[in-house]
């Protein structure tokens, strides 16, 4: 039998940055079902992105449009509908944000599948 020889495997053995031990679910609602997860990232799962995401904060922007123009699916816009929906940043909505992705790291990897996992 032959070795395997992946450095991504074997990165993941040496990993210093330690997954959560054991998530907790807790369902608020059954309809729509809404979950409540805690300890879904460790302190070092945490601290990695934190650290990932340093220098890289923009301020988060919001969607304005009308209730129809939002619901509406996806289709050429027409000169007789209303105008697009749109991407503003908010007077009153000040969060941050920032994008990481999968690539970035095998911790991001790893907490991107475990979303995906609960999510379904």
């Amino acid at each position: 039998m032959e070795a395997v020889n992946d450095e991504g495997f074997q990165a993941c053995l040496s990993d210093p940055v330690k997954p959560t031990a054991a998530i907790k679910a807790k369902t608020v609602c059954k309809d729509p079902k809404m979950v409540h997860f805690t300890d879904f990232l460790s302190p070092d799962e945490a601290a990695h992105l934190l650290r990932l995401a340093e220098g890289r904060w923009v301020r988060s922007t919001v969607t304005r449009g009308s209730a129809s123009a939002l619901l509406r699916p996806s289709a050429p816009v027409s000169p007789f509908l209303e105008p697009a929906p749109r991407e503003v940043q908010s007077q009153t909505c000040t969060s941050s944000s920032c994008r990481l992705d999968y690539e970035e790291s095998l911790v991001v990897e790893r907490i991107i599948a475990r979303a995906a996992t609960v999510a379904g």
